[in-house]
């Protein structure tokens, strides 16, 4: 009997966290998840998480997209996070043309007469 009351006890806490968005400062978004009742408030929770000071906001599961590939262009759009399409959009872009920059180095040292080792060598 006691065991299924502690089985009962934690199936309740597991399901009473609180999900909170945090906004840091280099304006991307932190997931905090908060299980009120415990022994530390949320501010205390926060900072012991290195996001004390912080902005924050209460969110639910649903906010948190389930793919979370795109994480590091996430934003907080109210209570819920979204991506920066034109941060990804910047870095897409910014990695195409380094690929391109380094395939004309690459034709550029052919050119001059280096072989394939040297010009691996070289641009990496």
């Amino acid at each position: 009997m006691m065991i299924l009351i502690l089985l009962i006890l934690l199936s309740f806490n597991a399901y009473a966290e609180e999900v909170y968005l945090v906004d840091k400062p280099n304006n991307s978004v932190a997931i905090a998840k908060y299980l009120p009742g415990s022994e530390d408030t949320l501010e205390e929770f926060l900072k012991d998480s290195g996001l004390g000071g912080l902005t924050y906001v209460k969110a639910d599961e649903s906010s948190i997209p389930e793919n979370q590939e795109d994480r590091k262009y996430w934003i907080r759009e109210g209570n819920k996070i979204v991506i920066d399409e034109e941060k990804k959009q910047h870095d897409e872009e910014e990695k195409v043309l380094e690929i391109s920059e380094e395939e004309d180095l690459r034709e550029k040292l052919k050119t001059l007469g280096f072989s394939d080792k040297q010009i691996e060598i070289l641009v990496r």
